[in-house]
C-alpha cells in the first residue's frame, strides 16, 4: 500500500511539473525549464530543513528518524519530468547525473536505513543552493540579469554551501554508519561516496566556466 501511494504521490508531482511547464511555456516565458527546476527546489528546502535540524542536533540519534520519503518523491519527480521533456537535449553529465544521483543513489536512500541523510543531501544537492541559481539563470534567459552575474553568484554558492554541502553530508554519513553499524548497512555507503563525488564535480565544472568566462 505504501508503495502504491508512493508511485501516485511520484505520478502527481511529475504530472504537475510538466502542466506548469506548458503554462509557462504558453505564457511566453524563457527557461521554463529553470523556473520549474528552481520552484521543486524551494519545496525540496522547505521539506528538508527538519532533516537538517535533526541530523546536527540529534547526530548520535539520527537512526530514530525516518527516511524524508516526501522530499524523496518530489526529487523522483523532478527528475522524471526532466527526462521525459527535455533529453533530446541532454548532455553527458545531464545523462552521467540522472543515472548515479537519481538511478543509484536515490533509491538506496529511500531505504529505512538512510534516517536524515537523503534528507540533508537533498538540501545541498537539489535544494537551496541550486534554487538560487536556477532562479538566476531564468533571470538570465528573460533578460533581467547577465550571464556573467549568475555565474559569478553559483561559483560562490558552489565553493562556500553546495560542495561544503555534499562532503559534510558524506562525512557524516559515513562516521554515523560506522559508530552505529546495526543501524546501517554497507549500501549507505554508497550515497555518501556519490555525495561527495557530486559536490566535488559539479563545483569544479561551475569554477573552470566562470574562469573561463572572465579570461
Amino acid at each position: 500500500m505504501e508503495t502504491f501511494i508512493a508511485l501516485i504521490s511520484v505520478t502527481s508531482f511529475t504530472a504537475l511539473f510538466s502542466m506548469l511547464d506548458r503554462a509557462l511555456t504558453y505564457k511566453g516565458f524563457e527557461g521554463v525549464y529553470y523556473i520549474v527546476h528552481s520552484l521543486h527546489n524551494a519545496a525540496i528546502v522547505l521539506t528538508t530543513i527538519p532533516d537538517l535540524y535533526h541530523t546536527f542536533t540529534d547526530l548520535y540519534h539520527v537512526d530514530t528518524y525516518p527516511p524524508n520519503y516526501l522530499a524523496i518523491q518530489l526529487c523522483f519527480a523532478l527528475h522524471l519530468y526532466h527526462v521525459a521533456l527535455y533529453y533530446p537535449k541532454f548532455r553527458f553529465d545531464d545523462w552521467l547525473h540522472h543515472i548515479l544521483m537519481v538511478g543509484l543513489a536515490l533509491p538506496i536512500g529511500s531505504l529505512e536505513m538512510s534516517h536524515t541523510f537523503t534528507g540533508l543531501s537533498l538540501f545541498f544537492t537539489t535544494g537551496l543552493p541550486g534554487g538560487i541559481d536556477y532562479a538566476l539563470l531564468a533571470l538570465n534567459r528573460n533578460g533581467l540579469i547577465t550571464r556573467n552575474t549568475e555565474k559569478g553568484i553559483n561559483t560562490f554558492l558552489n565553493v562556500w554551501i553546495r560542495s561544503p554541502g555534499c562532503c559534510g553530508m558524506a562525512a557524516l554519513g559515513i562516521a554515523s554508519m560506522l559508530s552505529s553499524p546495526d543501524h546501517f548497512s554497507i549500501l549507505a555507503l554508497v550515497p555518501c561516496i556519490l555525495n561527495y563525488w557530486n559536490g566535488q564535480y559539479f563545483m569544479k565544472q561551475v569554477v573552470e566556466d566562470y574562469a573561463n568566462l572572465n579570461r
